[in-house]
């Protein structure tokens, strides 16, 4: 009898925790064929991957995302370029707080993620202002 998606899905679903532990052990016993799978698989569906990483990180679903995306209009939230945007959440609650591109999301890192740094920032910036 061949590969049934449907069966399998309906194994999976009714059998979650042996499945599971079927699967950690193949990985165990078959790292260098798992990293293939992996990476072909990874390759292949590069918005399931990003869909994935975002809701298991971030608890964000592809429909809270996309309504991200819309509400922003596609644009970083800090310098509204139009780019391919990150997820930018509090490193403390690890709360979302909006879609940015990788050099603010970077640079909030850059300073701490503080108030005060960044507004001795923005002072210094205006101390040595051309206008």
């Amino acid at each position: 009898m061949g590969h049934n998606k449907e069966r399998s899905s309906l194994y999976y679903k009714n059998n979650k925790k042996k499945a599971d532990a079927a699967a950690a052990k193949w990985r165990r016993e078959h790292p260098e064929k798992y990293r293939q799978q992996y990476k072909k698989w990874n390759a292949a569906n590069p918005e399931k991957r990003a869909a994935y990483i975002r809701k298991s990180r971030y608890g964000l679903t592809v429909e809270k995302y996309n309504d991200m995306l819309v509400e922003q209009n596609g644009n970083c939230a800090i310098c509204q370029a139009h780019c391919k945007l990150v997820v930018d959440h509090d490193h403390v609650t690890k709360k979302v707080r909006g879609l940015l591109c990788n050099l603010c999301n970077r640079s909030l890192g850059s300073f701490k993620e503080s108030q005060d740094i960044l507004l001795r920032a923005i002072k210094y910036l205006r101390q040595y202002d051309a206008a």
